[in-house]
């Protein structure tokens, strides 16, 4: 997922941001799991972050079943203490 228009915090010409990112699953039956997925990034840099790309990588159980789900990436800002979340379908077949 590509980030921008996160809050930085600026402190003797360095740049910081803390962000927490989540993935969650959306499973063909509208169960959601939350969570399957949990990181953060902490950066320093002497320039001022313009934008930035946040990944996971996941495994789903088989046992899942094929169909359509829907993974919902959410990231958390901890300098503006602002969520935003994207998600996209995906269709999982044999």
């Amino acid at each position: 997922v590509n980030t921008m228009g996160f809050a930085q915090n600026e402190e003797n010409n360095q740049f910081e941001i803390k962000l927490y990112y989540s993935v969650d699953l959306v499973t063909p039956s509208g169960d959601t799991l939350n969570h399957i997925f949990d990181d953060s990034l902490h950066a320093e840099e002497t320039e001022e972050f313009m934008d930035l790309i946040l990944e996971a990588q996941l495994e789903i159980d088989s046992a899942l079943g094929e169909g359509i789900y829907k993974l919902i990436f959410n990231v958390q800002d901890e300098y503006s203490q602002q969520s935003r979340s994207v998600g996209v379908d995906f269709n999982l077949s044999k």
